[in-house]
């Protein structure tokens, strides 16, 4: 898979299958893990057996919304097999390719999607064409939009812009562009756009004047027309019509197409204008991975806070990426986030996507701090961190907003944000940009295997499948339950009440100074 290309099957738990399959260790789960480890005894790979003899052992995966497919990528185990294998969508005749698909085992096999009559698909099946079973470990789904399920900011509050890039058509959002007012699409890595498709409601058309534009640089920023380039222009329409049907409008970039990270619609008209919009897609083909100051430093870093309002909006959210779910901490004096960022860091930038689902401005005096120490009274921070930013102004639900860091800038391995006032922290999510600073002594180190003593289920309500300690090093700081994807392991106890015991392998002899460990948010306090 090509760097930050997203593989749209990671993390759906409906899965179906026709065969068999002998014990958790092998259930078909696995292959939407993210886990590529072809280890077939640590619980990340499935083999499917043949059921009855007319029926050849077959995976299917569920995704969120409809599809048109670039790729798909299949890791084998470390059996020695060869297996042949036949791929389609929603049904037998809606296939990825004419190809034969030969799967070797210790490499992964990528399958170009080049079908030309592809139609859209919601599910993608993997079936066993010549053989009694299936040996898979991971199945990676990449999608020809690629702006699927990725970040969408705005200028001012906005509540529910997910809704653009969620996969789904007839879900619709109503927005302004105009003014001060503009969208943008973080794609999360540097592309070449060839193509944006606007899926339209019934009865609505894009009746008014707008362009859209492609940069490297955040939006947030102020505006520098050097620093952006046209896509395309979609001129006033004197003569709209109103259409029965759901209907898309193409927007096709100059030959060549256009490369960049965010992906902005603006107007140039003074006085904002108003769409309504089921879906915004876009098409064109990775480049490379964004540039420093455009990577987010805390994604997918762990967090933990001084309250939870509850074991739905959990912390991890603030980090995780999606920008359709948010963390919700208790009403109190000076409530507060802190991210291990896991290396010291120059932090020159930082911002916040507001998650206020009233609207309220309980956000109006947040800060953002970047310290060196992991634990201390929030109170003394003036003595333990540096200061980043502080806001003293109105902040709205669904704002996002991006503070330039004071100088001298902050240095320090963690970041905080922190409210200097009694409300409550709701927030979509935080981001931190900056430049790492090199230290050999404190590299985080490769993990190159796990067991534990006992196979005893610690989690009581989840599936035995989803709790192999192989979960616990998959890189991944979503430990609540409640999601419905596990990242979490444990027994420290045996079936036999003896003292549990989990065994981390590095790759080499090394000189460990620190260990960390992020506990379940649903575990025993104490």
């Amino acid at each position: 898979m090509d760097g930050n290309e997203m593989n749209i099957a990671f993390n759906f738990k409906k899965i179906d299958y026709s065969g068999y399959f002998e014990g958790s260790l092998y259930d078909p789960k696995h292959v939407v893990d993210g886990l590529h480890d072809n280890k077939i005894t640590l619980g990340s790979c499935t083999i499917l057996k043949r059921l009855l003899r007319i029926l050849q052992p077959i995976i299917t995966i569920h995704l969120k919304g409809q599809h048109t497919l670039k790729k798909v990528i299949l890791w084998p185990t470390n059996q020695q097999i060869t297996q042949q294998l036949e791929i389609y969508m929603d049904n037998i005749f809606n296939i990825c390719t004419d190809d034969n698909i030969i799967l070797a085992n210790n490499s992964p096999t990528t399958v170009l999607c080049n079908k030309l009559q592809q139609s859209r698909s919601s599910s993608l099946t993997v079936k066993s064409k010549n053989t009694n079973f299936l040996h898979l470990c991971e199945i990676e789904i990449i999608s020809n939009n690629i702006a699927y399920l990725k970040g969408v900011t705005y200028k001012f509050s906005q509540m529910d812009l997910f809704i653009l890039t969620d996969g789904f058509t007839s879900e619709t959002t109503q927005v302004k562009i105009g003014g001060q007012y503009w969208i943008a699409i973080n794609l999360f890595a540097y592309y070449n756009v060839l193509v944006i498709d606007f899926i339209l409601p019934v009865q609505n058309t894009l009746s008014n004047q707008f362009r859209i534009e492609l940069t490297n640089e955040n939006p947030y920023l102020e505006y520098d027309p050097l620093k952006y380039s046209l896509c395309g222009e979609h001129p006033d329409n004197t003569e709209s019509f109103i259409s029965h049907f759901e209907i898309s409008y193409s927007l096709l970039c100059p030959r060549g197409g256009v490369e960049g990270q965010f992906v902005v619609l603006r107007t140039q008209r003074a006085t904002p204008v108003t769409f309504v919009i089921g879906e915004i897609e876009v098409f064109g083909n990775y480049i490379r991975q964004s540039n420093e100051e455009n990577i987010n430093i805390l994604y997918r870093k762990p967090v933990w806070t001084s309250s939870n309002y509850n074991s739905i909006y959990t912390p991890q959210k603030l980090t995780d990426g999606l920008y359709n779910s948010f963390f919700h901490s208790e009403e109190g004096f000076q409530q507060w986030a802190r991210i291990d960022m896991f290396s010291k860091y120059t932090i020159y930038k930082m911002a916040i996507l507001n998650g206020d689902m009233h609207g309220y401005n309980t956000a109006r005096h947040i800060n953002g701090l970047v310290s060196n120490y992991q634990d201390f009274s929030i109170q003394d921070y003036h003595l333990y961190s540096e200061k980043c930013f502080t806001n003293n102004e109105d902040f709205s639900g669904g704002e996002y907003r991006l503070w330039e860091c004071k100088m001298p800038f902050p240095i320090g391995r963690f970041a905080i944000f922190f409210q200097n006032s009694h409300t409550s922290i709701n927030i979509l999510e935080v981001e931190a940009y900056g430049q790492k600073i090199v230290d050999n002594d404190m590299v985080l180190l490769p993990i190159a295997h796990i067991d534990r003593n006992s196979n005893a289920k610690s989690i009581s309500d989840k599936e035995e499948s989803a709790q192999y300690p192989i979960k616990i090093i998959d890189g991944l700081a979503n430990n609540a339950f409640t999601d419905g994807f596990l990242s979490c392991s444990g027994t420290l106890t045996t079936n036999n009440n003896e003292v549990g015991r989990i065994t981390l392998y590095m790759d080499n002899q090394y000189l460990i100074n620190q260990i960390g460990v992020l506990i379940p948010f649903e575990a025993p306090k104490g």
